[in-house]
């Protein structure tokens, strides 16, 4: 793990952990988690307590954790928290600007949820731990934003017993909690919190599961919204949790919020677990550039297309003939631009005896559109070739059709090459 520490308009020193994994990642591939410390915290103490360093080097994420002041930080920094993680995507090209979030213990766990209600534009999830407070309204950009959520909280941590002797969280974290369901339009207005029914939380939970962390139960409750597989808000209680930073968050944290990210649109896109890091991850093929290719706005299976695209690229730069048999049907045709025609074992012994010679292939802004089982790629291909003996760079434009046959995407039809 590679530590960097620098400044940024103020005394305040900000940290930013790179795992080893990452320090060679291809531009806007590598998640950021914005990481803030408790009241009379240090950042040091915040990666390491709730066990941030350990996930980092093993999902491959890169943190930020910035040192701040404390008490006044909620709403003071949201601001100063903001330029930080604008900063970073500057600093870090790596960092993919649609996988960026942010967590905190105690203060940095209220820091979080205000930063949904200032600048949720900047994140695709948030998972506040240990203390919450409200939202200034969620009226203003609920609307327009929704926010994956995930709370833990222990049953010893700022809880009182109601009137009726059940058991609730403390109220500034109701107001929160309400805020939230109300901002991501996942309960009415007028829906009052059972405490009864549903203790501690009072909203009743779609599903509920136990986990088991040092002896002591961990129940975490799913809350389901329209459009997305993966919950899109997770409580977490902890059996007698008390105040204090406890090791398992981390990972609990990172496995809620890698589910989403946040195109180009403001939306939240859920991330498949087929595809999971790898749909927005090309440096698997070193000779083949995207060009002008804004993957932000692409959903799961346009991703999924172009993936095979630049797989199917990759191969012609080295005559992987076996690769490219996967991807291509027996029954395709391919088009030179000369208009010449060729079957696919055709065109392939061109490759594999030498007479078409890919050496890089750009793919210069590519247009992705999916149709239930079928699809298409337009895009310009940049060759740097020697094609039957004329060496050069070609440019030439054309649309790449696929169609998903077994659950995989191969060509379909015909190809310009």
């Amino acid at each position: 793990m590679q530590t960097e520490t620098y400044y940024l308009g103020t005394e305040d020193r900000i940290l930013a952990y790179i795992p080893n994994c990452v320090k060679d990642s291809a531009d806007g591939t590598v998640p950021l988690v914005l990481n803030l410390h408790w009241t009379s915290g240090t950042p040091e103490e915040q990666v390491s307590e709730n066990g941030w360093l350990v996930v980092s080097e093993k999902e491959g994420f890169l943190m930020i954790a910035p040192f701040y002041g404390s008490y006044d930080s909620v709403y003071n920094h949201t601001d100063y928290f903001a330029e930080i993680v604008k900063d970073a995507l500057k600093r870090y090209p790596m960092i993919d600007k649609s996988r960026v979030y942010v967590t905190g213990f105690s203060n940095g766990g209220a820091a979080a949820v205000a930063l949904t209600d200032q600048c949720p534009e900047l994140f695709a999830a948030i998972a506040p731990e240990g203390w919450m407070v409200g939202m200034r309204d969620w009226r203003a950009k609920g609307a327009d934003y929704d926010m994956p959520f995930q709370i833990i909280q222990g049953t010893d941590e700022y809880t009182y017993t109601t009137d009726s002797g059940a058991m609730a969280i403390m109220r500034d974290e109701q107001e929160a909690l309400s805020d939230l369901m109300l901002f991501n339009e996942m309960a009415e207005e007028s829906f009052t919190p059972d405490y009864d029914a549903t203790p501690y939380w009072g909203y009743p939970a779609d599903s509920t599961e136990v986990l088991q962390f040092d002896g002591k139960d961990w129940t975490v409750s799913n809350y389901r919204k329209d459009g997305f597989t993966a919950p899109f808000g997770q409580l977490i209680l902890v059996q007698d949790g008390i105040h204090w930073a406890r090791k398992p968050h981390a990972q609990l944290a990172w496995d809620f919020m890698k589910h989403f990210r946040r195109n180009e649109q403001g939306e939240i896109v859920e991330i498949s677990e087929e595809m999971d890091m790898k749909q927005v991850d090309f440096s698997d093929f070193p000779n083949v550039e995207l060009i002008h290719a804004d993957l932000n706005s692409m959903s799961d299976e346009q991703l999924a297309v172009l993936y095979e695209q630049a797989r199917y690229c990759q191969a012609m730069t080295e005559a992987d003939t076996d690769t490219l048999r996967e991807l291509v049907p027996e029954d395709a045709t391919f088009t030179h631009m000369s208009g010449r025609q060729q079957t696919r074992e055709e065109y392939f012994a061109d490759i594999e005896n030498g007479n078409l010679r890919y050496f890089t292939i750009g793919i210069d802004s590519p247009v992705v559109t999916v149709e239930g089982d079928t699809a298409s790629a337009t895009f310009t291909s940049v060759l740097n070739a020697n094609a039957y003996g004329a060496a050069g760079t070609y440019r030439m434009s054309g649309t790449h059709h696929w169609e998903k046959r077994d659950g995989e995407w191969v060509v379909a039809g015909n190809s310009n090459r």
